[in-house]
C-alpha cells in the first residue's frame, strides 16, 4: 500500500490499465471455458443415458453455482471503475483485492486450487 502511495499518475494510470486488461483476458477466457463445460454437462448427461430433463437439471445447478463468477466480476469492475475516479492509493488496492475474489471465485467454480 505504501508503494501505491508514492506512485506518481503514470504508474497509477498502468495499474488501471493492466488491471482492466486482466479483467478483460478473464472475461474472455472464462466464457470461453463456461460455453464449453455447459456443453460437456450436456453431452455427458446424455452419453450416460440422461433425458433432456436431467440435461436441463445440471444446467441450472451450474448456472446458481456459476452465477458467484457473474458476481464476482460485476464487483470487480465496478472497484476498477471507482478506483479510476478515487485517487487515493486505497481505490487501487480494492480493485486488486476484488480482481483476486473474482480469481478464487472462478477457480473455485471451476475446482481448481490457486
Amino acid at each position: 500500500m505504501f508503494l501505491l502511495a508514492a506512485c506518481g499518475p503514470s504508474i497509477r494510470e498502468k495499474a488501471l490499465a493492466t488491471t482492466f486488461a486482466g479483467l478483460n483476458a478473464a472475461r474472455d477466457g472464462f466464457l470461453t471455458w463456461d460455453k464449453e463445460h455447459q456443453e460437456t454437462i450436456v453431452r455427458d448427461t446424455y452419453d450416460a443415458g440422461g433425458t433432456r430433463a436431467d440435461a436441463t437439471r445440471k444446467l441450472a445447478d451450474y448456472r446458481r453455482q456459476a452465477a458467484k463468477v457473474d458476481h464476482a466480476f460485476v464487483v470487480a469492475y465496478s472497484a476498477l471503475a471507482a478506483a479510476a475516479l478515487d485517487l487515493s492509493p486505497l481505490g487501487l488496492v480494492g480493485a486488486a483485492q476484488d480482481a483476486r475474489h473474482l480469481y478464487e471465485a472462478i477457480l473455485a467454480l471451476k475446482g481448481d486450487t490457486p
